[in-house]
């Protein structure tokens, strides 16, 4: 079996658990998303289903490209743990959480410059009401573009090659919690001390409903700093009828 096929297994196989056990524990188990499930669509979820699958595709060719080119030396992909230490696995997870999040904020505004948004982006905001598996629903365009961001760190950063698996697990558990429509977070914490300095399913619900706003991925900083965070107090789920601006 080639790599890209393994790694095509290994991201659906991933993705379709993440998105089973997401919406088992908070759509079928609690009864607070009632009103939510009422208001899907059969369609819209076929929809998000087969983009999310192109997406993951997207992602799978990517990451198939990191790993061909590291065998002609062209970045800096490693597989022997001890050349670079737990020291340069640590700089290389952080550089790849604060640098993605930055790169997702800045990305996610040009998603929403006018041609952008109207041709590709709006693929994504068909979910007014985001589930589970919205979460990688993209436009092919938009999954290229996030897909985008491990090949470029590894052409500048030694990347150590469970970053393959590491990286997309990471995006699309965080993705998924952003789209679960239920906030299982506290009010407290998501506006006290550690936790106001995060994004929650609240957070990116509220982009859904509110698209000039709350472009953030894990952390919030970059909404503060260029003044697009909206807060909505305290959200568990949106009305069915609620339609934002």
């Amino acid at each position: 079996m080639s790599n890209g096929s393994i790694l095509i297994i290994a991201y659906l196989s991933v993705f379709l658990f993440l998105v089973g056990g997401a919406y088992y524990l908070f759509c079928i188990r609690n009864k607070r998303f009632e009103s939510l499930k009422e208001s899907l669509k059969l369609e819209s979820l076929r929809s998000d289903l087969k983009y999310s699958i192109l997406s993951i595709l997207i992602f799978t060719a990517s990451y198939w490209a990191v790993l061909k080119l590291s065998e002609y030396k062209l970045n800096f992909l490693y597989s022997d743990f001890s050349s670079g230490g737990i020291k340069q696995y640590i700089i290389t997870s952080i550089i790849l959480v604060v640098g993605y999040d930055a790169y997702f904020y800045w990305s996610h505004r040009l998603l929403h410059v006018p041609w952008w948004y109207k041709n590709v982006h709006v693929i994504h905001h068909r979910s007014r009401h985001p589930t589970p598996l919205s979460a990688m629903a993209f436009h092919p365009l938009e999954a290229l573009l996030q897909a985008l961001y491990l090949p470029i760190l590894s052409f500048v950063v030694p990347t150590h090659i469970s970053f393959l698996i590491v990286a997309p697990t990471f995006i699309m558990i965080l993705s998924i919690i952003g789209h679960l429509g239920f906030e299982f977070l506290s009010d407290k914490f998501r506006t006290k001390q550690v936790g106001k300095h995060f994004g929650s399913s609240s957070h990116h619900h509220l982009h859904h409903h509110f698209p000039h706003s709350n472009f953030g991925f894990l952390f919030i900083f970059w909404d503060h700093v260029i003044n697009t965070q909206k807060n909505g107090g305290s959200l568990a789920q949106f009305p069915p009828d609620n339609q934002g601006e």
